[in-house]
């Protein structure tokens, strides 16, 4: 919200506040607003995502929905970064849903065996079984991207997936609080603005370690 105020001077006015709420420096907030188009006018709101931003992300989501139906045992590496509640896309978000709770159940025995084809079969009985087609399309594309993948490169692969979309959700998580911030600044809720800045500091730091 503080990177779409059109007025540079309010914009900075806004900046320094937040600075000293969060006592974190000015330029850290500064290198974590979007770069702002001189064509355009002032907007009103959040800013809408654009096109090439939104097909980035669901290629991510799509990426690593594919890997988890290649090798359903890498749920668990991918829940450590982002859970299928943080995906955008409700057709990946469902069916990574549908991949934590095969491979929940599929690991409570002592010998699982987690394949792709004994993941399609157990979809097929359960209540979720139309995602079979997109499960039989993933699979076919994993095959072909990720197959010629040694062990090592494809775990390379997910924590690299994983690590951009744990960073954008942490973005979208940032932006919203901002808007927050700023309703609770201009209504004089001060006990609201400790509480939003404290959460936004811990989340400004998640980013700050994704980036090293």
């Amino acid at each position: 919200v503080i990177g779409q105020i059109g007025s540079p001077v309010e914009r900075s006015h806004w900046l320094q506040r937040l600075a000293n709420t969060l006592d974190i420096p000015e330029q850290v907030l500064r290198e974590q607003l979007p770069l702002r188009s001189n064509a355009a006018g002032p907007s009103v709101g959040a800013a809408p995502v654009s096109r090439d931003e939104r097909y980035r992300w669901q290629r991510l989501e799509e990426r690593l929905t594919a890997v988890l139906v290649f090798q359903p045992t890498r749920v668990a590496a991918a829940l450590q970064w982002v859970g299928p509640d943080q995906v955008q896309e409700p057709r990946f978000q469902e069916l990574y849903r549908q991949l934590v709770f095969y491979y929940t159940e599929a690991t409570r025995g002592d010998a699982a065996v987690l394949s792709a084809a004994d993941f399609r079969r157990w979809l097929l009985a359960s209540e979720a079984a139309s995602l079979v087609d997109a499960v039989d399309t993933l699979w076919m594309a994993a095959e072909r991207d990720f197959a010629p993948f040694t062990e090592s490169v494809l775990t390379q692969e997910v924590a690299t997936i994983c690590t951009e979309l744990r960073r954008e959700h942490l973005r979208r998580q940032l932006k919203a609080i901002q808007r927050e911030l700023q309703a609770a600044e201009r209504a004089g809720q001060p006990d609201e603005v400790d509480r939003l800045a404290r959460q936004f500091s811990e989340l400004t730091s998640q980013l700050h370690l994704l980036a090293t």
